[in-house]
């Protein structure tokens, strides 16, 4: 068990380095990231309330993440 909190905290100190995530909410942060790849925003500070990023053209999203297991896709 120690070795694998070991890796997994190796790992997310590499998602810290290439700033795919900001937090220890590894779900959010995620799909913030996803959002801003594909949606080309300017994510927000963590201080700013209410607001994950912004597009070109100056609108402001909120991002809501969720992990769905395969066995439960379709049965939303």
């Amino acid at each position: 068990m120690n070795n694998l909190l070991r890796q997994f905290a190796d790992q997310s100190d590499k998602l810290f380095k290439l700033q795919i995530i900001r937090t220890d909410s590894f779900t959010g942060e995620i799909g913030e990231f996803v959002a801003k790849e594909h949606f080309k925003l300017t994510l927000a500070s963590k201080v700013e309330r209410a607001v994950d990023g912004t597009d070109p053209y100056g609108y402001k999203y909120q991002v809501k993440s969720k992990v769905i297991t395969c066995y439960k896709v379709g049965h939303l």
